[in-house]
């Protein structure tokens, strides 16, 4: 999806997809009452001719799963139209059938065709909307939903005495053609061209497979599932009852339904207040529990030596069986606890907090090992100046400026400020790759990761990697001014997790993004988590390290499902940046099917760029490189030309390929100014260009910009928008862009890897930690 501005929405459009939302309860409800009278006339069986009821059920659940990705790739307005035409077509064929199986098949594909109105009511809503007014329209959605199963039956029983069960049919036909002339007359497509998806089913399914992994989801789907099987089981068995039993007639039946379905209603908000209630009750004793704790807790006075002997702590069993924070200097048999047994604990201003004695399960979540005074001063430095608390620690120097465009996407702060705000009790310490000075690239020993914030977790580092923007400081094009770690792609295995993780559990092996992200906020629902309101910059923590700490870790991480290969985790590693990164590069440029893509720069990026546009379907692929080897790589991903020229011979030779009109999508990813300049002029008119090289010293000519007619997208990969579809491309071992890494090296050869990408000798290096 692109940043492309939403679609504006006239007064009509609101209303006609309302209207839409009424297709699946009236196909449902409207001839429940004349289902006696059908069963009758056409002989059937009673629990066969319940299953018209079921395949209706079945089709409208089939057509959203269908119809909401496909509108997704193709377009809502084509999609829905196609879906009133079969929904008239098939109510028609429902009113004229002479033989109840031939009723159930129109009713499934009746339902088929309902879902679609359905789902594309919801989508183009969200195309539309957005904020408080999408919450709105979709709580209006849901307020005609129920009104429309409300007033389906008494619809249908004031109807059938007048109309037979086929004149029903009939009516929804009617239905149905006055929303087509509507939506042919009022409905305009809401989904631009360049945020469609791309994919196809492999896509589809991938983000399907993601869902059922999703347990949370799964419940919540089959609780609903459940309790609507017993509701329908129970509307389509009530027609016969209570009019061949108890004799009611048609309209009889419709009001007694209309009062049960009122009652699901009212009762159903009741329930909702009444929990609510409870909830801000139960909140508020516990708010009043621990303001009477505080409120009777002897004060003590604080020193600097505490607080030094604070964050020096560590636990110890004494005999009684009671874990106390004791100094490891002051206890001799602290050394001799192993390290799952000192259980995180803190120390509370009267002294240390005593904890049950019995060892905890080992299932069971850590607690952070922390001094909390620290972590109180933090968060009220960050409410004071109205900032959510740590969100800002990562964005900004020691001395409160605002850090260069690079080291906002990729560099860590200092190595002094990086141990000073881990905030933790932790004596261990772990390798790391630490840059002194441009060239100065050492392995050392500093304070090793822990969870800071209750959204962190700790991941051990299985394998890093050394990403081409590394060397623009390695080269001294951006200042080094102190020690700083290194690093921002990673794949591991949680280690620990805060209090407030929920998704990711301790043994998960991860892939996340060189952006941290909370993954719910409005950009990030957008498909552009890089730009998160709460975003981290990975460089700003270093994981060219034995551990790492990761912010937003629930918004960040993916679980890799299964044991992958020595291969397939190459290619995990790759996706924590590079692939990502070049995946939304062709995304942005709109390659695809029919396409010719141009791909300026034969870094790990640019390369991987061209796997992707391959991937995405393009049909011709010219990658731009002098190099030989990069040349074979490039075209071992899909690249059917290659061209050495650049500059504005590059753009000719791209133009002489293309018959003088340049390419439909062009990627750029180096971050110069000549490179920029040669994506745009080698785009044609109407061409779309994908940015992501970090720009160093770019300047844009305004009038040339506006002459070349040429639409622009960058910047930091959204790479947590791409993750799940690149795992199972790799897992399933569709893509190997694993060998992209040409030098394997442990992390203390650090140094050697550097120099030798600085030297092109190797494409992209690869560092170990075990």
């Amino acid at each position: 999806m692109t940043s492309a501005a939403r679609p504006s929405a006239d007064r009509v459009l609101p209303a006609l997809l309302l209207l839409l939302t009424v297709f699946g309860p009236i196909s449902m409800d409207l001839y429940l009452p004349a289902l006696p009278a059908l069963t009758a006339e056409l002989g059937a069986a009673t629990s066969v001719a319940q299953l018209t009821v079921t395949a209706c059920l079945i089709g409208l659940a089939a057509g959203q799963l269908i119809a909401g990705p496909v509108s997704d790739r193709y377009g809502r307005r084509g999609i829905l139209l196609i879906g009133i035409v079969a929904y008239i077509v098939t109510s028609t064929l429902c009113a004229i059938s002479p033989t109840v199986e031939l009723l159930i098949a129109a009713r499934f594909v009746q339902g088929l065709a309902g879902g679609v109105g359905i789902v594309i009511a919801q989508a183009a809503g969200r195309d539309v909307f957005s904020g408080r007014e999408l919450i709105r329209f979709y709580a209006r959605l849901t307020v005609v939903g129920g009104f429309a199963a409300v007033v389906g039956p008494l619809l249908g029983g004031l109807l059938n005495t007048i109309i037979d069960w086929r004149g029903l049919f009939v009516f929804l036909a009617v239905i149905g053609t006055a929303i087509l002339i509507a939506a042919l007359a009022r409905f305009r497509e809401t989904l631009p061209i360049e945020a469609r998806t791309t994919g196809g089913l492999t896509r589809t399914l991938s983000d399907y497979r993601t869902l059922l992994r999703d347990r949370v989801f799964v419940g919540a789907v089959l609780n609903q599932g459940l309790m609507y099987a017993a509701l329908f089981a129970y509307l389509s068995g009530t027609t016969f009852v209570l009019q061949d039993i108890y004799g009611l007639s048609p309209l009889g039946y419709a009001l007694a339904f209309g009062a049960n379905s009122a009652g699901f209603m009212v009762f159903g908000h009741l329930a909702g207040r009444f929990l609510r209630t409870r909830s801000r009750a139960r909140g508020a004793r516990r708010g009043c529990r621990g303001r009477d704790r505080r409120r009777h807790r002897p004060a003590r006075r604080r020193t600097r030596a505490d607080a030094a002997v604070g964050r020096a702590r560590v636990a110890v069993r004494p005999r009684r069986g009671r874990l106390h924070l004791v100094s490891p200097g002051h206890d001799p048999r602290s050394d001799r606890i192993p390290a799952d047994r000192r259980h995180r604990l803190v120390a509370s201003r009267n002294g240390a907090v005593r904890l049950r004695g019995h060892r905890r399960p080992a299932r069971r979540r850590r607690r952070r090992l922390e001094h909390p005074a620290a972590r109180r001063g933090h968060r009220h430095h960050d409410r004071a100046r109205g900032r959510r608390p740590g969100a800002d620690r990562h964005r900004t120097g020691a001395s409160g400026t605002t850090l260069p465009a690079h080291d906002l996407i990729h560099r860590p702060h200092s190595l002094k400020e990086n141990t000073m705000n881990t905030d933790t009790v932790s004596t261990r310490t772990m390798r790391a790759v630490v840059m002194h000075a441009p060239g100065d690239v050492r392995v050392e020993e500093i304070p090793r990761a822990a969870v800071v914030e209750p959204t962190d977790a700790v991941i051990r580092v299985t394998a890093a990697c050394i990403c081409g923007s590394d060397l623009w400081p390695y080269r001294g094009i951006e200042p080094v001014d102190h020690p700083t770690p290194m690093g921002h792609e990673y794949i591991g295995v949680v280690e620990e997790i805060g209090d407030d993780v929920r998704d990711i559990k301790v043994g998960d092996f991860v892939v996340g993004s060189f952006v941290a992200s909370d993954n719910t906020c409005e950009i990030c629902q957008a498909g552009f988590q890089s730009r998160c309101i709460h975003q981290v910059m990975m460089g700003g923590v270093g994981t060219q390290s034995d551990y790492a700490r990761i912010p937003l870790a629930d918004g960040t991480l993916v679980v890799v499902d299964g044991d992958p290969t020595p291969a397939q985790t190459r290619s995990l590693l790759a996706a924590s940046d590079v692939l990502g990164t070049g995946w939304f590069a062709a995304v942005a440029a709109v390659a695809g099917p029919g396409k010719t893509v141009a791909v300026v720069g034969d870094g790990a990026v640019g390369l991987l760029a061209v796997l992707a546009a391959r991937q995405l379907g393009a049909e011709r692929i010219i990658a731009m490189s002098r190099h030989a080897d990069r040349q074979a790589l490039a075209t071992k991903f899909g690249a059917t030309d290659i061209v050495e020229e650049r500059g504005d011979a590059g753009v000719a030779k791209i133009k002489e390929l293309t018959g003088g009109y340049g390419a439909h999508s062009t990627i750029e990813a180096v971050g110069t100014q000549e490179s920029m300049m040669q994506a745009i002029h080698a785009t044609r008119p109407g061409g779309h260009v994908g940015y992501v090289g970090v720009s160093h010293g770019v300047e844009l000519d305004g009038l040339d910009l506006f002459f070349s007619t040429v639409s622009l997208l960058g910047g930091p990969a959204p790479v947590r928008r791409f993750l799940p579809e690149l795992i199972d491309l790799i897992m399933t071992d569709q893509i190997d862009p694993g060998i992209v890494f040409d030098l394997t090296l442990p992390i203390e050869r650090a140094a050697e890897g550097y120099k030798a990408m600085d030297e092109r000798r190797a494409t992209k290096v690869l560092l170990t930690t075990d």
